[in-house]
C-alpha cells in the first residue's frame, strides 16, 4: 500500500511539473473521447430529428391507419369481426397507437314522402344512416334537439340528425318526415325517420375526419343524397334487428401518436404496419387496409442511410486526426522527459516500472475523459439546433440529444485509443538506456521505421486502389445479391486512407525538399538562414509533425465541405 501511495505521489508531482504541456494532452484525450461519443450521439439526434420531421410533414391521413370492412349487423359474426379488426390493429401498432375511432354507414335507402312510394328513375334520391365515435365532441348541434330512442320495431320510427348545410341544399326543415325504403327489399315496410336537429362539424379539416368531406354533404353524385346521423346502436341494433340482411360498412381509424415513434422503435413500427394488411385479410375476409406509414418510415430510413455514410467517413477522419494530434503531443512530452526516463533506468528502474508510471497517469486522464466526453459531446451537438442548417428542423431551439449506453461505450473506446496513443511513446522511450538517450541527442532520427523500410509504399498502394474503386463505383454503397443496399467498410475507409497516403508521401518528400532548399540557399550570406536550415535537415521529423497535422486538418475540412 505504501508503494502505491509513493507511485501516486510521483505521478502527481510529475504531472504538476509538466502541467503546461500536459494540458495539451488532456485536451487531446477529452476530444478523442468526446468525438467518439459524438458519432453515436449525433447519429441518434439526427435520426430522431429527421424522423420527427418526416412524420410531421407527412399527410396526416397517410401516416394513420384506415381499415374498411363490410358486414351485416343482424348476424352474430358482426361483433366478432369488429373486435378482430380492433385487436389486429392494436397488435401491429401497439407501441404507437393513440386511439381507435369507428365510423359506420348503412346500405342505401330510397326516401319518399310519408305513405308514398319512392320516385322511379335512376336519379331518384338516396339516403343512408351513419354513426361515428365521439360524435358529440366533434359535432356541434346548431338547431333543434338530440334524437330520442327509436319507437317501434316493425317498422321502427327513428329520429335523426342532419347536416345544416345539406338540409339547406335539399330544402329540408326541422320536423320533416320520410319513409326510407331499403333498395334491396320491396316486401318490407319502410323505416320512418324524423329530422329533429341540424349539426355541423367543429373542424372538418381535423384529422379526425380522415380527409372525408362527404360525411355531411354529398354533392359528387348525380342524385340528391340524405346523410342521416344516428347513434351506433340504432344501426347495429334497431335496423340490424329489423333488416337482418342489411349490409353496412365500418371504417376503423387507427390514429398514430407520432411523438411515440423514435429511432429505436421505427423499424418495429414499419414492419408491424407493413404486415398489417396481410394479417387483416387473413383474419377478416373482404377487409382492406389503407396507410402509408411504413412507406414514410422506409423512405426516411433510406435517406438516413445515405446521409450517415459521409458522416461516418468524416468522423473516421476527425477521430484519426485527433489521435494523431494526441500521439504528436505525447511524443513531444515524452521527448522532454526522456532525460528523466534515462535517469530512472540508470537508477535501476525497469521498463515495466517506467511504463507503469505513465500508465497510471493515462488511466486517470482517460478515465476522466470517458466520463466527461459524452456530456461535452451532448452539449456541442445540442447547440447545433441554433445554426441555420438545423433551424427549420429544430424550430430554432436546441437539439434533443438523448444519452445512451452506446455513447458511453464509444467514449470508453475513444479513451482506450487515447490511452494507447499515450502509452506507445512511453513504451518506446522506456526501452532506451542513458547511452541510447545521449546517442539520440547527438544524432536525431531523420526517418521513422516504416519509412526506412518502405512500408509506406504498401499503404500508398492500398489507398490508391481503394480510391480507384470509389471513383469507379461513385458511392460508398454496394448492392447485395438480393438487391439490398449496404455500406462497404473498405470504401468508407478509402477517403481516410487516401489522406493518409498523401501524408506518407509528404513525410517522404519533406526531408528531400529541405535538403534541396538548403543546397539552393547555401551561397546566401546569411548565417541565420544557414543555421536554421541545417537544424531542420538534421532533425526533420520535429518539423514534419506540425506540417502533417496542418495537412490532415485541411484535408478533413475540404472533405467536409
Amino acid at each position: 500500500m505504501h508503494t502505491v501511495a509513493t507511485i501516486l505521489r510521483m505521478v502527481v508531482r510529475r504531472s504538476f511539473a509538466n502541467r503546461r504541456l500536459l494540458a495539451t494532452v488532456v485536451v487531446g484525450v477529452v476530444m478523442s473521447a468526446a468525438l467518439m461519443s459524438s458519432v453515436v450521439l449525433y447519429s441518434d439526434a439526427i435520426r430522431d430529428l429527421g424522423l420527427r420531421y418526416a412524420l410531421r410533414t407527412a399527410d396526416p391521413v397517410e401516416r394513420n391507419v384506415r381499415v374498411v370492412a363490410s358486414g351485416r349487423p343482424g348476424l352474430p359474426d358482426y361483433a366478432t369481426r369488429r373486435e378482430t379488426i380492433d385487436n389486429v390493429i392494436r397488435q401491429h401498432t401497439a407501441p404507437v397507437l393513440d386511439e381507435l375511432v369507428h365510423y359506420g354507414r348503412s346500405a342505401t335507402f330510397y326516401p319518399a314522402e310519408p305513405g308514398q312510394p319512392f320516385p322511379p328513375g335512376d336519379d331518384r334520391p338516396r339516403a343512408h344512416f351513419q354513426f361515428v365515435d365521439q360524435f358529440d365532441a366533434e359535432v356541434r348541434l346548431v338547431e333543434g334537439r338530440q334524437p330520442n330512442a327509436p319507437v317501434g320495431i316493425s317498422p321502427p320510427a327513428i329520429e335523426v340528425l342532419m347536416s345544416k348545410e345539406a338540409a339547406g341544399a335539399l330544402n329540408i326543415q326541422l320536423g320533416a318526415q320520410f319513409d326510407l325504403h331499403p333498395f334491396w327489399r320491396a316486401d318490407v315496410a319502410p323505416v320512418v325517420v324524423t329530422v329533429v336537429g341540424f349539426v355541423e362539424p367543429r373542424d372538418l379539416a381535423d384529422v379526425f375526419w380522415f380527409g372525408k368531406t362527404d360525411r355531411f354533404v354529398m354533392d359528387s353524385t348525380g342524385w340528391p343524397t340524405y346523410p342521416f346521423w344516428v347513434p351506433e346502436n340504432v344501426v347495429n341494433g334497431t335496423l340490424g334487428t329489423y333488416l337482418q340482411d342489411m349490409d353496412s360498412t365500418v371504417e376503423t381509424f387507427g390514429f398514430i401518436d407520432i411523438g411515440a415513434i423514435n429511432s429505436r422503435n421505427a423499424r418495429q413500427v414499419e414492419d408491424g404496419t407493413r404486415a398489417l394488411d396481410t394479417a387483416m385479410r387473413e383474419q377478416v375476409s373482404g377487409s382492406t387496409v389503407e396507410t402509408q406509414l411504413p412507406e414514410i418510415i422506409g423512405e426516411y430510413r433510406t435517406k438516413l442511410f445515405f446521409t450517415r455514410l459521409p458522416l461516418f467517413a468524416l468522423m473516421l477522419q476527425v477521430v484519426g486526426i485527433s489521435l494523431y494530434y494526441l500521439v504528436m503531443v505525447a511524443t513531444m512530452l515524452i521527448e522532454r522527459q526522456q532525460g528523466e526516463i534515462a535517469l530512472l533506468r540508470s537508477r535501476g528502474a525497469s521498463s515495466r516500472q517506467v511504463i507503469a508510471i505513465y500508465a497510471i497517469e493515462g488511466v486517470i486522464l482517460c478515465g476522466a475523459a470517458a466520463i466527461i466526453g459524452p456530456f461535452l459531446a451532448r452539449l456541442g451537438i445540442s447547440i447545433l439546433g441554433y445554426t441555420p442548417p438545423f433551424e427549420s428542423l429544430s424550430g430554432n431551439s436546441s437539439l434533443e440529444v438523448p444519452l445512451s449506453r452506446m455513447a458511453f461505450l464509444a467514449a470508453l473506446g475513444g479513451a482506450a485509443l487515447a490511452f494507447a496513443a499515450l502509452l506507445i511513446p512511453a513504451w518506446r522511450a522506456a526501452r532506451q538506456t542513458t547511452i541510447d538517450y545521449k546517442h539520440s541527442l547527438a544524432r536525431p532520427q531523420t526517418q521513422p521505421l516504416f519509412l526506412r523500410y518502405y512500408m509506406d509504399l504498401v499503404l500508398v498502394g492500398i489507398g490508391a486502389f481503394l480510391f480507384y474503386q470509389l471513383r469507379e463505383k461513385g458511392s460508398f454503397v454496394t448492392e447485395r445479391l438480393f438487391g439490398e443496399l449496404s455500406a462497404d467498410p473498405l470504401l468508407l475507409l478509402s477517403p481516410t486512407l487516401f489522406m493518409l497516403m498523401v501524408a506518407l508521401v509528404f513525410l517522404r518528400i519533406f526531408p528531400l525538399a529541405l535538403r534541396f532548399v538548403a543546397w539552393a540557399t547555401h551561397r546566401l550570406d546569411s548565417p541565420t538562414v544557414a543555421l536554421g536550415l541545417n537544424r531542420m535537415t538534421r532533425a526533420p521529423m520535429q518539423y514534419s509533425r506540425l506540417s502533417l497535422l496542418l495537412l490532415l486538418a485541411t484535408a478533413g475540412g475540404r472533405f467536409a465541405a
